[in-house]
């Protein structure tokens, strides 16, 4: 475990529905501890699959283990894969250079596209996808005493926000 390859990543969109919201900012963390923020640059379709090409390259370049993200099964992927298939860029998120994400079976995650009640996950080859939300709802079974699940409310919780930090709600972005 000491050799582990991280990486972190969200995504910043301009609304919660694929089909009429963009994704205007990504912010990665890289195994280094690096950060980065990719930005939309124009305005349109194809500036917005060049900020997905460039997360692809980011994750190729930097051949991560694991894939982290608060709600990753149940927002950023779902919206990630809905997007690049809106806009035609796959997502090469595997280490076998295989493009698209495969779905699983699974108790918490998105409802699947046949209608018929099961969940989903995400899967992509090669590399471990965490969700660290499982291990807040897990914590909150035991404990009961979260005020949220959210990563602003957890964080504030875990005492792992500095006292300073600035809040801002989602519509005022």
């Amino acid at each position: 475990f000491d050799e582990l390859r991280r990486l972190q990543f969200d995504l910043e969109t301009t609304g919660l529905d694929p089909e009429r919201c963009r994704i205007f900012m990504i912010s990665v963390r890289y195994p280094n501890g690096e950060t980065e923020v990719l930005e939309i640059h124009g305005r349109g379709d194809e500036a917005e699959a060049r900020l997905i090409r460039e997360l692809n390259e980011r994750i190729g370049a930097a051949d991560p283990d694991v894939i982290e993200n608060h709600n990753l099964h149940g927002f950023d992927l779902p919206f990630l894969d809905r997007r690049s298939r809106k806009l035609g860029v796959p997502l090469v998120f595997s280490r076998t250079g295989q493009a698209g994400l495969r779905q699983r079976a699974a108790r918490r995650g998105l409802a699947n596209t046949a209608g018929d009640g099961r969940r989903v996950r995400y899967v992509a080859p090669g590399r471990e996808l965490i969700d660290t939300m499982d291990a807040v709802i897990r914590y909150d079974f035991s404990t009961r005493s979260l005020p949220g699940h959210g990563l602003k409310a957890v964080a504030k919780y875990l005492g792992f926000a500095s006292p300073d930090r600035e809040y801002i709600k989602g519509s005022q972005v």
